[in-house]
């Protein structure tokens, strides 16, 4: 049984301390006070949720622009640490997005740093995580809690691909170096969701041609898993193709209702992203994740 119960503490952590991804200075505070907006840069917020029977403490990272004071309507990105990593991983490569104030940055952190798919350290209900997170956020003003856009990597990729599968949370999703599972593909029925696929074919943890990979996870072949989002979404049943550098940009077209699904075969590459793919990864993923979330 899982629930999230209540928000209970606040951390300021100040621009400085988070452009850095260092612990709170002496000056930051935690006492259990919820503002009724945050401050310019990271902050940190526990939720309480119950796993296993017990109450655990679940913290994620609100990173918002220097310009920020409560007014206006700024969207929500989330991202998802892979494992052993943090929700802090995320601040250095979306500091110049979030300051331009084309998204609000909402860094969760997993359980025993790893995410609830099917194997994993922690057996936390992380879809309700997520969707518990969005629910407090509503109450924040100057952010729009609508239609919020999502990125992931490795074991975080892998729970994207789980949470649009089982759920309707987010616009668009953008998983890096994991793809669907055998077992776990888009239900008939389940709701649709842009899909930026990137995947490396020298991948040894998550197999670019499928089959077994780490913790003996059976994995659909890379390009399979992108068409099987396409698929689902009603796309044309071929890609289109175009070479980006050393690598390979594909897009099944003619989606319904302004649905899109690409994907990036990186040729060469192991268990990661390189940064200057088509031109800029960072920049093709904001890209991607506001048009999809203005679409309909």
């Amino acid at each position: 049984m899982f629930r999230t119960l209540l928000v209970v503490a606040f951390l300021a952590l100040g621009c400085s301390d988070a452009s850095t991804g260092s612990e709170p200075g002496p000056g930051s505070t935690l006492d259990g006070a919820i503002p009724e907006r945050p401050s310019p840069g990271v902050n940190q917020y526990t939720l309480m949720q119950q796993v296993d029977g017990v109450e655990v403490a679940r913290t994620f990272q609100l990173h918002v622009p220097p310009t920020y004071d409560g007014n206006g309507s700024l969207p929500l990105l989330f991202a998802y640490h892979g494992a052993d990593g943090v929700g802090l991983d995320f601040v250095g490569q979306f500091e110049a997005t979030v300051s331009r104030g084309e998204f609000v940055g909402v860094y969760p952190d997993g359980i025993a740093n790893s995410w609830n798919v099917e194997r994993e350290d922690s057996n936390a209900d992380d879809i309700a995580f997520t969707t518990d997170i969005l629910s407090f956020l509503d109450g924040i003003p100057g952010l729009d809690t609508a239609r919020p856009v999502a990125v992931g990597f490795s074991n975080g990729a892998a729970l994207l691909h789980k949470i649009a599968i089982e759920s309707n949370v987010f616009a668009a999703i953008v998983p890096q170096a994991s793809q669907l599972l055998v077992d776990n593909p888009p239900r008939a029925g389940g709701g649709r969701v842009s899909v930026m696929q990137f995947m490396g074919t020298a991948d040894g943890l998550c197999p670019y041609g499928g089959g077994m990979g780490i913790l003996g996870y059976n994995y659909m072949p890379a390009e399979a898993s992108a068409a099987a989002w396409a698929a689902h979404n009603g796309c044309d049943a071929t890609a289109s193709e175009r070479r980006v550098g050393e690598h390979l940009r594909m897009e099944w077209e003619g989606c319904a209702a302004g649905y899109r699904v690409i994907h990036y075969r990186l040729n060469g590459v192991g268990h990661g992203v390189p940064p200057n793919v088509d031109g800029g990864t960072e920049a093709r993923i904001v890209e991607f994740l506001s048009e999809a979330r203005g679409g309909s």
